[in-house]
């Protein structure tokens, strides 16, 4: 399963929606129950997935999926 994929699976179980909903410009400015409580939640369970560790600075420049998709295929990659 590719890391986008994962991610998807992750951020529409924290969501609460579809996987189809699910895309890289999704952010909370554009889907309500995206809060900053899931947006913690969605980075704890990519970084557990993956057995990757986000710094403060990483986690708060996560402003969409495809934000987070870069981040985890960059830290992956190390």
């Amino acid at each position: 399963m590719s890391s986008q994929t994962t991610v998807y699976s992750i951020v529409a179980k924290v969501l609460g929606i579809s996987v189809s909903d699910v895309h890289e410009n999704l952010a909370p400015k554009n889907i309500q129950n995206w809060d900053s409580l899931r947006h913690m939640t969605i980075l704890m369970a990519v970084e557990e997935e993956f057995d990757l560790t986000f710094s403060d600075k990483e986690m708060v420049s996560v402003g969409s999926v495809g934000d987070l998709v870069s981040l985890v295929d960059s830290k992956s990659a190390r």
